[in-house]
C-alpha cells in the first residue's frame, strides 16, 4: 500500500503525524503547566521571596554584629583593619535594609504582619543602640589620629563605654532576631505549604503527560517500523543484488515493483542486469571465438557497448587477414602480405609477426628453389654462405655438399 505513495509524500506524512503527535502532547503539558503554574505562583510570588528576603536581614544583621565586636575590642587599633570593619557594617546594613524592604512589600496575613510589626520596632532600637557603639568607635578612632595612646585614661574610659553599650546592642540584635526566627518560621511552614501543593500538581500533570506521550510514542514508533520498511526492504534486496553483481555474479532477480521512487529504481537495476548480462554473452561469446555477436549500444553515452564492438570489428578484421594469407599460401601466392598499419597495438604485432614469418620462409625457400633449379640444368652454383637457422640451415649444408 505504502508503495503507492511516493517516497518524499510518505516521509512528510510521517513527519506531519509526528509533528501532530507533538503538538497534542504539547498541549496536555501545557495544561499540566498552567496548573503547576497556579500552585507556584503562590510560592514564586510571596512564600519564597518572604525567605529570602528575611533569609537575607538575617544575615545582614550577624555580620554587622560581627564587625560591630571587631570594634568595641580594646585591642583593635589599626586604622586599616577598623576602617575595613567600618565598610563591612555599611555594606551590610544597607543589604540587611534593602531585604527588610522587600519584604515590606510581600503580601502577608494579620499574625505575620503582627510579627513585622514587632521586628520593625525591635530592628529600629536595635539600629540606634548599633549606631551609639559606632559613634563611640569613631570617637575613639579620633583620639588615635591625635596621638592618644592605649593607656590614655580616656581611650579606655572610651572602651569601657563601647562595650557597656555593645552590650545593650546585643541584646536589641536577640531581640531582633527573635522576631525574624518567628516570620522565618511562619514564611518556611507557608513555603513547605505551597511547594506541597505544586509538587502535588507536577505529579499529576507528570502522570497524564507520561500516558499521552507513551501512546503517542507507540504511534510513531509503529508509523516509523512502517515507514522504514518500506524503504529499506526493497534497498536492502537492491543492495544484495548489487553486492552480487560486484562480485561477478550477474544472474540476478528483483522482485520489487513499485509506483514511488524505490520502484523506478529497481526498475533502473533491472535494466542495469540486463545491460550487464548482454556484455557478459558478448564476452561469452569472444571467450568461445564466435565473432557473430553484435552488442548494441543502449545511447549515445553507452561507452561499453561500443568498446565491445571495437573489440569484436578488430578481431575480425585481424582473423580475416590470417585468412586471407593463409588462402594465399595455399595457393601459392608466398608474396602475399597484410596491412598491418590497419591494426592496432597487440593486434599490429599479431600481423607483422605472421608477415615477419613469412618473410623468414619464403627467403630461404627461394634461394634453394633456385639453387636445385641450377643443378637439375648441371650448373653447380657456388656455395650458400648466408645463415640460416634450424631446418634452412640442414637444407643450406646439403646444398652445398652437392
Amino acid at each position: 500500500m505504502l508503495g503507492n505513495y511516493k517516497v518524499g509524500a510518505r516521509l512528510t506524512a510521517g513527519f506531519a503525524i509526528a509533528a501532530a503527535l507533538t503538538a497534542v502532547t504539547g498541549l496536555v503539558g501545557f495544561t499540566g503547566l498552567r496548573s503547576i503554574g497556579a500552585a507556584a505562583d503562590d510560592l514564586g510570588r510571596s512564600q519564597l521571596p518572604s525567605v529570602e528576603s528575611l533569609g537575607s536581614v538575617e544575615a545582614g544583621q550577624a555580620s554587622v554584629i560581627v564587625a560591630e565586636r571587631a570594634l568595641a575590642n580594646p585591642l583593635l587599633v589599626r586604622p586599616e583593619l577598623r576602617q575595613a570593619q567600618y565598610a563591612f557594617i555599611e555594606k551590610n546594613m544597607a543589604a540587611a535594609e534593602a531585604a527588610l524592604a522587600v519584604y515590606d512589600k510581600i503580601p502577608r496575613d494579620s499574625a505575620e504582619d503582627a510579627s513585622y510589626r514587632d521586628l520593625v520596632s525591635t530592628w529600629a532600637d536595635w539600629k540606634a543602640k548599633h549606631g551609639e557603639v559606632v559613634s563611640m568607635s569613631q570617637d575613639k578612632d579620633r583620639l588615635l589620629a591625635s596621638g592618644a595612646k592605649l593607656s590614655d585614661p580616656r581611650i579606655r574610659a572610651m572602651d569601657t563605654r563601647t562595650f557597656e553599650t555593645s552590650l545593650s546592642s546585643r541584646e536589641a540584635f536577640l531581640a531582633v532576631r527573635a522576631n525574624l526566627d518567628k516570620l522565618i518560621k511562619s514564611a518556611d511552614t507557608q513555603a513547605a505549604s505551597a511547594s506541597a501543593a505544586a509538587t502535588a500538581a507536577s505529579r499529576r500533570a507528570t502522570t497524564i503527560l507520561i500516558l499521552f506521550v507513551l501512546a503517542a510514542a507507540g504511534l510513531a514508533a509503529a508509523m516509523g517500523v512502517a515507514l522504514t520498511r518500506s524503504i529499506t526492504q526493497p534497498l536492502k534486496g537492491m543492495s544484495e543484488a548489487a553486492d552480487r553483481i560486484a562480485l561477478g555474479d550477474v544472474e540476478q532477480t528483483l522482485e520489487h515493483h513499485s509506483q514511488d521512487e524505490l520502484g523506478k529504481l529497481a526498475d533502473a537495476f533491472r535494466a542495469l542486469i540486463s545491460y550487464i548480462t548482454d556484455i557478459s554473452h558478448a564476452a561469452d561469446a569472444l571467450a568461445r571465438g564466435d565473432l557473430s555477436v553484435e552488442p548494441k549500444p543502449r545511447s549515445a553515452d553507452d561507452a561499453l557497448s561500443a568498446n565491445m564492438g571495437r573489440a569484436i570489428g578488430a578481431l575480425r578484421l585481424m582473423v580475416a587477414d590470417t585468412g586471407r594469407l593463409a588462402i594465399a599460401g595455399r595457393e601459392g601466392e608466398l608474396a602475399t602480405r597484410a596491412d598491418a598499419s590497419v591494426h592496432e597495438g597487440d593486434y599490429r604485432r599479431i600481423v607483422q609477426g605472421v608477415n615477419d614469418t613469412l618473410d623468414a620462409v619464403i627467403g630461404p625457400l627461394n634461394v634453394t628453389a633456385e639453387c636445385v633449379d641450377r643443378i637439375s640444368k648441371g650448373d653447380i652454383p657456388a656455395k650458400i654462405t648466408d645463415n640460416y637457422n634450424g631446418d634452412f640451415n640442414h637444407i643450406k649444408n646439403n646444398l652445398n655438399a652437392c
